[in-house]
């Protein structure tokens, strides 16, 4: 069996130029109220990471839309969360947001690991 696929180059960001002026500002709209919600992000590498990848995207579209100033207020909220996450010694200060070297299993862990990521069960 044989078969081929066209090369599709990958986007280097949205494609939010089509907007209209009404939905342009709808999601600046939301973006503000997304981008100050309260709250902390979970603990847990995978509604953590989640949370993070959320953040991210939203610092996408603000900067896609030219919303410089809460690009950078959302900038900054998962900039000082990212450190949290990539300190190297963080397991040494706190049981969470922190990944550790396993020996007995030769990996990497996150804590507070989620659905048994501790046992290395969900490795892609």
């Amino acid at each position: 069996m044989e078969w081929t696929a066209p090369r599709v180059t990958a986007a280097s960001g949205l494609a939010l130029d089509g907007l209209d002026s009404a939905q342009r500002a709808a999601i600046l709209e939301q973006l503000a109220v997304d981008a100050a919600a309260p709250g902390e992000f979970p603990a847990d590498t995978y509604f953590g990471g989640k949370a993070l990848q959320r953040q991210a995207l939203l610092l996408s579209v603000a900067r896609e839309l030219g919303a410089d100033e809460l690009a950078d207020q959302i900038a900054d909220r998962l900039e000082e969360e990212l450190r949290s996450w990539t300190e190297a010694d963080g397991c040494a200060q706190r049981t969470e947001r922190c990944f550790a070297y396993n020996t007995a299993d030769a990996g990497m862990v996150g804590f507070t690991p989620a659905f048994g990521s501790e046992e290395f069960n969900d490795h892609h």
